[in-house]
């Protein structure tokens, strides 16, 4: 299953415990892992693979919003730190 599979199924249902929009990107994703010969993944695989997504996602987020932060006050303090 791809990543950005699970992430659509997340914001599709609002929650990775929808079984029909959890099933149909799965199969979505296995239909096209089929076409570039991936093997194909379990519904078990794909929740567990969501899971680890919206960990990932939160993360980043928190990761970037710091990044920011420190720009924004070397900017306004002038220094190059």
């Amino acid at each position: 299953m791809h990543a950005c599979d699970v992430v659509f199924c997340v914001l599709l249902s609002g929650t990775q415990d929808d079984d029909l929009a959890v099933e149909f990107v799965t199969a979505a994703s296995n239909l096209r892992s089929h076409c570039y010969g991936i093997p194909p993944q379990t519904l078990f695989d794909a929740k567990g693979m969501a899971g680890n997504i919206i960990h990932a996602i939160a993360t980043t987020n928190a990761i970037i919003s710091g990044l920011i932060v420190a720009e924004a006050l070397k900017l306004l303090t002038g220094g190059s730190c």
